[in-house]
């Protein structure tokens, strides 16, 4: 099945085209989704998603990826 997905970043929605349905998420959240799905088939580096995703905030083992 194929994933027809909208993202608006300045909204922080994903809407899911297939089954009609919008989601607000995190700033985070979303630049994680959007950079998975774009690195589909590839492996992606802890450092790339905390780079791309938290943009210069101070992540550690322990926050859980929690910024």
């Amino acid at each position: 099945m194929e994933l027809d997905v909208n993202f608006n970043l300045k909204k922080n929605e994903i809407y899911n085209v297939n089954k009609k349905i919008k989601t607000y998420v995190s700033r985070q959240e979303i630049l994680l989704a959007k950079r998975l799905i774009e690195s589909k088939g590839e492996v992606v580096r802890r450092e790339e998603l905390l780079t791309h995703c938290w943009e210069g905030k101070i992540v550690t083992d322990s926050s859980g990826f929690v910024a």
